[in-house]
């Protein structure tokens, strides 16, 4: 518990400085953890970790041309199309000259998908919180509400098992973290915007709070195929950035989808 609550105050001390501040400050952060996710989930897979550092270096860079593609249009037009393009065709053509290194077809496919899925993420992030960061802090909010609600929830009154990717999950913690993550990010949503669809923001916020939990289960059953506890040690007490960042990822990529409705 210790090392848990010193990993927090060193996630605190670096993320909320860069909340404040914004600007460039808060898109290096962005990158610098879309990267350090990217390294992650190269590293938990046995096909991809023996890939020649060239090519590892290689989709590291493309992490930020991506979220930085077609920056300045709107939230709906934020990646371009042709970096997305040079990215796959840049690693399909790899696997020709690296083959015989251990980076062959399949392998040039997975770290495709990889490079894209997590720019693609990036560039959300640093889209949707140049466009308003008290949206922003909204989605961090309830991934925050509903992940510590669960835990607690799962810990005081849990009994019965979810699923068995995450043995430790309840359904109790689940319905205590969907009810408490959505209370709370509606409190915070209608205190600081104008709301003229009460019903469509709770029901938003909900399924927020519920997709968030199932991007958690996503990646715990990412690790639960690799045999791995953690996806690396980087924060104390929390594991890796994947493990702090699985229920936000997928809350910013429905988000994304509700947008036009909001």
């Amino acid at each position: 518990m210790i090392k848990r609550l010193i990993g927090g105050a060193i996630i605190a001390i670096v993320v909320v400085p860069c909340f404040i501040f914004g600007g460039i400050i808060f898109d290096l952060l962005a990158n610098l953890v879309g990267i350090l996710a990217l390294i992650e989930l190269i590293h938990v897979d046995k096909d991809l970790k023996r890939i020649p550092a060239a090519v590892k270096t290689l989709s590291l860079v493309l992490i930020p041309f991506i979220a930085y593609s077609n920056f300045k249009e709107s939230l709906y037009m934020g990646i371009g199309y042709n970096l997305v393009a040079i990215a796959i065709l840049s690693l399909l053509l790899l696997s020709l000259a690296y083959h015989k290194y251990g980076f062959g077809s399949k392998e040039a496919f997975k770290l495709g998908f990889l490079v894209i899925f997590i720019g693609l993420v990036t560039n959300f992030y640093v889209n949707i919180f140049h466009m308003n960061k008290w949206l922003f802090l909204w989605l961090v909010i309830i991934a925050i509400a509903t992940d510590v609600f669960a835990y607690l929830g799962g810990m005081l009154i849990g009994k019965h098992k979810f699923t068995k990717i995450s043995p430790n999950k309840t359904i109790e913690g689940c319905v205590v973290g969907t009810l408490f993550g959505t209370a709370i990010g509606c409190f915070y949503y209608m205190k600081l915007f104008v709301v003229n669809n009460v019903i469509l923001i709770i029901g938003v916020t909900l399924l927020l709070s519920i997709i968030g939990q199932l991007g958690d289960l996503f990646f715990s059953l990412i690790k639960r195929d690799n045999d791995i506890k953690d996806f690396s040690n980087t924060i104390p007490g929390h594991g890796g950035i994947c493990d702090r960042i699985d229920s936000l990822t997928f809350i910013i990529i429905l988000f994304v989808v509700l947008f036009r409705y909001l």
